[in-house]
């Protein structure tokens, strides 16, 4: 096992955060009310997604590729998940919660419970998620969140990996010593009584691997979430969090000898979510920029970790989270597609597709395999 449950992490239990115990309680919960379901797989979450109201159904067919790893019924059509006026990360909602003084510390646990007291009311979808491609960092991850958020739970599965799809080689991965990583996601939470902190938040505890969303819709905020606790489980391995690109190009087919002197360069790009990162870590020939017959292998547009010690990076998931500003719905990469979020739908030629182009909503998204 690579990662280390709650009950081994800790030898001394007290030693564990008030705010994991409160998390890993909602994991763990059982009882007989028939409002809980764990071990969620890809297809039931979607089954779920796609009766729920706020879904629109398109007749855009799921990836082969994706459909089959996910273990989704043959047919199996992208849902778009549109939200309100909040279609992006909220940074103003994160707060760390090992860094605050103790006063608020005590609040923001009084705020966890009544927010988890009210949460269990509703019913609630469990499921496991492997983070990392390389047997030498894979982490476990757990989601609980509701009923209602089952398109997220959807894509979470997606985007990173279900954990029975990589059992076998998460059980034969390294022994790292850090906790199992814990999400738990209330897009229906009200603040009610603790006004000091806003209506949306997303409370981190990245030492003890937990992450409390709560009162936000937008599937970033799970992937994002998911990966700062990633990200920082690298770092306490010592290796480097990048939010990036990577991609090696391999000069030495291309004509001129000029070109084959370079050899093959890794090239990393930088920035801040929107800021064109995936655009340059996907693209072909950068605009032109590159001549005739290079070669690329690209690791990730969006996020890796470097072991310093082993000189190699890592990527954490299957899939690329993109915006479709410059997508519309005739666009090939639609052909990888896996889900969709924010992109309105329209019709054509008798079916119901994506929109895309940031018409009805800023910042519309989609999943898309890896395989693009």
């Amino acid at each position: 096992m690579a990662t280390i449950s709650s009950l081994y992490y800790y030898p001394d239990l007290k030693k564990m955060s008030r705010l994991r115990a409160i998390a890993i309680s909602m994991i763990t919960t059982r009882n007989d009310s028939g409002n809980i379901e764990q071990r969620i797989t890809p297809a039931r979450a979607y089954e779920l997604a796609r009766h729920e109201s706020h879904i629109a159904v398109t007749d855009f067919p799921i990836y082969e590729g994706a459909r089959k790893r996910l273990g989704l019924a043959p047919g199996a059509t992208i849902l778009d998940d549109c939200h309100g006026s909040v279609v992006g990360r909220t940074a103003g909602a994160r707060i760390f919660y090992n860094k605050q003084d103790a006063e608020t510390q005590k609040k923001l646990e009084n705020l966890c419970l009544d927010a988890m007291f009210e949460m269990k009311h509703k019913k609630l979808l469990i499921s496991e998620a492997v983070l990392g491609l390389d047997k030498d960092l894979m982490l476990k991850a757990y989601l609980c969140t509701t009923l209602s958020n089952a398109s997220n739970m959807f894509n979470w599965l997606a985007n990173f990996s279900w954990y029975e799809s990589l059992h076998a080689q998460y059980d034969e991965s390294s022994e790292l010593p850090l906790q199992d990583i814990l999400f738990i996601s209330y897009p229906g939470w009200k603040n009610r009584n603790y006004p000091e902190f806003g209506d949306m938040l997303a409370i981190f505890d990245p030492y003890e691997n937990v992450v409390f969303n709560l009162g936000m819709k937008y599937f970033g905020e799970l992937k994002k979430g998911t990966l700062t606790l990633a990200w920082t489980s690298g770092m306490r391995l010592g290796q480097v969090a990048c939010h990036g690109g990577i991609k090696e190009v391999d000069f030495s087919e291309c004509a001129g000898e000029k070109y084959q002197k370079i050899g093959k360069k890794v090239i990393g790009f930088f920035g801040l979510s929107g800021s064109g990162k995936s655009s340059h870590t996907n693209s072909q020939d950068n605009m032109g920029s590159l001549p005739e017959g290079i070669q690329e292998t690209i690791l990730h547009d969006d996020a890796f970790q470097i072991d310093i010690d082993k000189k190699s990076c890592r990527t954490w998931e299957p899939t690329l989270f993109d915006k479709m500003d410059s997508r519309g719905p005739d666009h090939s990469d639609w052909k990888y597609g896996i889900s969709c979020m924010n992109n309105g739908t329209i019709e054509k030629d008798g079916k119901v597709v994506p929109l895309g182009l940031d018409i009805r909503n800023g910042n519309s998204r989609a999943l898309l395999d890896r395989d693009l």
